[in-house]
């Protein structure tokens, strides 16, 4: 489960960013089931814990360099 503002979508295909050695990587997911708190299952190519971009991410491109928030 991820926020869902994460999850970001182009041409009918989900993706979202996690942050790999101080850099944006995306990875095409799949969403599923949807929490009240605003929250969405993603399924894909990610790992519990994996650090996901949800603000800003909209601006991002694959590789890009990223600093994470304290």
């Amino acid at each position: 489960m991820v926020p869902r503002s994460a999850v970001l979508s182009a041409r009918g295909q989900a993706y979202l960013f996690v942050v790999r050695d101080g850099h944006a990587v995306r990875h095409d997911v799949r969403t599923g089931l949807r929490s009240a708190d605003d929250r969405v299952e993603v399924i894909g190519d990610i790992k519990p814990g994996d650090p996901v971009v949800s603000t800003g991410n909209y601006q991002l491109s694959d590789g890009m360099a990223v600093r994470e928030a304290p």
